[in-house]
């Protein structure tokens, strides 16, 4: 009875723990790529600046920082969002190991006192059996 409610809670606990980590996962993998799609945006203007007169510096300037600006910022936040995902995804998958060692211990436990109570509820059979097999 507690090792099913020890198990129960465990599973509530590692759900809480999950919910949000495919979020996480998700931000992680697509800010890099938000991040390269602001780099594009940033490459299309400074190509947009170019007129069949010239160029003008600051409409090329303007546009590398656009660029620059995005990729660091699709960095910066895959980064720590990567980080803290294989760390809670890590820490998850050790508590389920955990979980799963407990759960085994429980088990062998159990057995080893179920085995332990038909010892100790029939004495005299245990008695009788020898008595029958040593003649």
């Amino acid at each position: 009875m507690i090792k099913e409610a020890i198990e129960e809670v465990g599973r509530i606990v590692t759900h809480d723990l999950e919910r949000f980590l495919t979020t996480l996962g998700t931000i992680a993998a697509m800010s890099p790529l938000l991040g390269l799609f602001g780099t594009v945006v940033g490459m299309i203007e400074i190509f947009g600046s170019q007129t069949a007169g010239g160029s003008n510096p600051l409409q090329l300037a303007h546009g590398i920082s656009v660029a620059l600006y995005n990729t660091a910022f699709g960095l910066i936040v895959a980064i720590p969002s990567m980080i803290f995902y294989r760390h809670f995804r890590a820490t998850i998958d050790s508590l389920r190991r955990a979980d799963g060692a407990t759960g085994d211990q429980a088990r062998r436990l159990s057995r080893t006192g179920d085995r332990q109570a038909e010892t100790c509820a029939a004495p005299g059979r245990a008695t009788i059996r020898r008595s029958t097999s040593s003649r």
